[in-house]
């Protein structure tokens, strides 16, 4: 609750926490996370990654792949495990 609130008021001062927070939403409030990893840049793309390979969150690993530029590992996974073809199509732009 500190980290997001200090977030909050002022995203910079929580700059050295990012990673820890990745880690605290991906544990008690999963449906934030994907709004943290867009808002911010200051956590580790790998370690975020790992974060949500260990809790199977896809869309999440999905978008982190997409930003350490694997968009084929990122296309595999919208198609093997969402199974949706249209979404990559609007990410890629391919539509």
């Amino acid at each position: 609750m500190y980290l997001d609130a200090l977030f909050a008021r002022d995203p910079q001062l929580a700059f050295d926490y990012s990673d820890l927070q990745v880690d605290l939403y991906a544990e008690y409030d999963s449906g934030r996370l994907m709004d943290l990893l867009r808002a911010s840049s200051h956590y580790s793309l790998e370690k975020a990654y790992e974060i949500c390979k260990r809790r199977d969150y896809v869309p999440e690993m999905v978008f982190l792949l997409g930003r350490m530029g694997n968009n084929k590992q990122a296309m595999n996974l919208i198609i093997e495990r969402l199974g949706d073809v249209q979404r990559v199509c609007i990410v890629y732009q391919l539509a």
